[in-house]
């Protein structure tokens, strides 16, 4: 059921992404097994049986992903369905699946990150309350535990909000990346404190 929620937080916070395009039963299907891989996961706040907000991040974007097509691609594929085959789909599949080999334009002493906040997002009802904050302390506890010094997250460089909210909490920008039609702000975060 939670995943479910989130899966339409996604849609409704994370809509100019390539993963919406894929449905709702693609998302619920994605962060269940992003919850069930090695040094991955998705933390929640819930109040009662709503879903506030969530975050997913990983120790390893390569790892998680050969994990995921591994173990559960044939599932996810089956849950994104006829979906697959739409041309909006099609023209940028390549861009996922090539995702974690994607090499930013930066600095160029700043070493490539592997760890990364995959995907964050709040009922718009409920921000302004630190609930992204909490995420983000509850995945940093965990990068933490996995070993990982430094992680990072990808915004659309066009959104002011996301821009300032990953600035106010301790990121700093590392360069940018082309990701579909999109420019993304690379951001960077010491998970050790």
């Amino acid at each position: 059921m939670l995943c479910g929620q989130a899966a339409d937080l996604h849609v409704r916070g994370i809509h100019h992404g390539f993963l919406p395009l894929l449905g709702k039963q693609f998302l619920t299907k994605i962060y269940l097994c992003v919850g069930a891989a090695p040094e991955s996961g998705v933390w929640a706040i819930v109040e009662g049986d709503k879903l506030l907000g969530f975050v997913a991040g990983c120790a390893s974007v390569r790892r998680t992903y050969r994990w995921l097509i591994v173990n559960h691609g044939i599932r996810l594929a089956i849950a994104a369905g006829l979906g697959l085959f739409r041309l909006s789909v099609l023209r940028k599949l390549h861009s996922i699946l090539l995702y974690p080999f994607r090499r930013r334009k930066g600095p160029a002493e700043s070493p490539e990150q592997e760890a990364e906040l995959l995907a964050i997002a709040i009922d718009e009802s409920e921000y302004g309350k630190g609930y992204g904050k909490q995420l983000v302390h509850a995945l940093e506890v965990s990068l933490r535990q996995w070993g990982v010094r430094e992680y990072r997250v990808l915004t659309n460089i066009a959104e002011p909000g996301s821009n300032a909210f990953y600035r106010a909490i301790g990121f700093t920008p590392d360069g940018t990346i082309r990701h579909h039609a999109l420019t993304l702000q690379v951001y960077k975060k010491v998970a050790v404190q």
